[in-house]
């Protein structure tokens, strides 16, 4: 078993928040951490493989994107997508989840693809047969006859054809629960603010995934959406575009997750003009849902939405970060909804999140201090997914505006 001593950064801890602890230590053993805390302080007889000498940087948790979908490019309509022959979709995902990797994300959470992609992707990173983050997956949305994203969801009406479709993403290998409680952009026709799902039907999923110990995630722009989300006891809802004071005091009650999706200015050089119309509203509220949030004291994880839109491509994840704090957030409250909250949201807070004995050495060494400048999370100088050094030689350094 390797062991490697990281000694002399400011290590940015994330459990008990983003205060910095200059001149610090970690020890990794395998693939989690063995100690961390001053290098004054450090446990003697230590006899390391590697010693990393980390002095002038910056150390966080590797960061979780809580809103992914890595089985698409984000280039073009589901719509299109779901009509090429899977292996090209396949060949796509090892691609992202490598670019995803890369940027400094070592654990994603895929709400949702085509024909169990995400699963397969799961599969082959932790077989070992290529890289990308720790995957949680939600296998097939689970929408209404017709409803948002319905030609790859499996459609349901009614409590007990949401039982059935909720049992059978467990059975095909899903982490996570994922339903269409509203209606969405990518879909055309569509109204975001229509409610798609009801309160029983929404009851009816969140029961199996209770009792099966599986977290629900709810997609849900419209106001009166996350309140049949919220009240049918999910775990986090994605978007919240259009949040109410009274909907966020339910959130505030329940200890429901906002999953913020702010996507970014597009870096491909064509858009679907009709999804960019569709779109705008939901990105114009952005700001008050923000403020709203951050007045009430909901929780807030942090999402990207990659594959999903094309306002978000894989490997920019950075980028998102960015983007919250331009809408109101401080970089600390950031790093925080993309580590240690987002890791509680997935239900895996004692392994991954913060770096501490016995989690996951999931480690960014940066050149910069992110709480002084968000952007340099993009300055990565050494990248650990569970103790394991990874290469960042791909997306890091690109720039807004600059083609995909």
């Amino acid at each position: 078993m390797s062991k490697r001593l990281i000694i002399g950064g400011t290590l940015l801890m994330g459990e008990k928040g983003f205060t910095g602890l200059p001149d610090s230590a970690i020890i990794i053993e395998g693939k989690c951490v063995k100690w961390a805390g001053r290098a004054s302080e450090l446990p003697k007889g230590g006899d390391f493989d590697e010693t990393i000498d980390a002095s002038g940087k910056f150390i966080i948790p590797g960061l979780i994107d809580a809103h992914t979908h890595l089985g698409f490019n984000g280039r073009e309509s589901l719509f299109k997508l779901y009509k090429d022959p899977r292996d090209k979709l396949i060949l796509e995902g090892i691609k992202n989840v490598r670019d995803c990797l890369y940027s400094g994300v070592t654990t994603v959470r895929d709400v949702g693809g085509f024909e169990y992609v995400d699963v397969l992707l799961k599969n082959g990173i932790n077989q070992g047969l290529f890289e990308g983050p720790r995957m949680f997956v939600s296998g097939k949305m689970i929408a209404m006859t017709g409803g948002h994203c319905y030609v790859i969801a499996q459609e349901a009406d009614g409590v007990a054809e949401l039982k059935r479709a909720a049992r059978d993403q467990l059975k095909n290998g899903a982490d996570i629960i994922k339903l269409m409680v509203t209606g969405g952009g990518a879909t055309a026709g569509q109204n975001v603010e229509a409610v798609q799902l009801d309160l029983e039907e929404v009851k009816a999923a969140v029961g199996v995934g209770r009792s099966n110990y599986r977290k629900v995630a709810a997609h849900a722009h419209g106001a009166a959406g996350i309140k049949v989300a919220v009240g049918g006891g999910v775990d986090g809802v994605e978007h919240c575009s259009f949040l109410d004071e009274e909907g966020a005091d339910m959130m505030v009650a329940r200890g429901t997750y906002l999953i913020l999706t702010l996507g970014f200015e597009s870096m491909f050089d064509k858009l679907d003009p009709d999804w960019e119309a569709r779109m705008q509203p939901v990105r114009d509220r952005a700001r008050q849902t923000v403020a709203l949030a951050l007045a009430k004291g909901v929780k807030i994880a942090a999402g990207s939405d990659a594959g999903g839109n094309p306002y978000a491509p894989h490997g920019y994840f950075q980028f998102i970060l960015e983007e919250m704090v331009a809408h109101g957030m401080t970089p600390a409250q950031v790093l925080k909804s993309a580590t240690i909250d987002a890791a509680d949201l997935i239900g895996v807070r004692d392994k991954i999140g913060s770096i501490e004995a016995r989690k996951f050495a999931d480690i960014l060494i940066l050149d910069a201090d992110p709480l002084a400048n968000i952007s340099n999370v993009r300055k990565i100088a050494r990248l650990f997914k569970a103790g394991e050094l990874i290469s960042t030689a791909s997306v890091l350094g690109q720039t807004r505006g600059a083609s995909a």
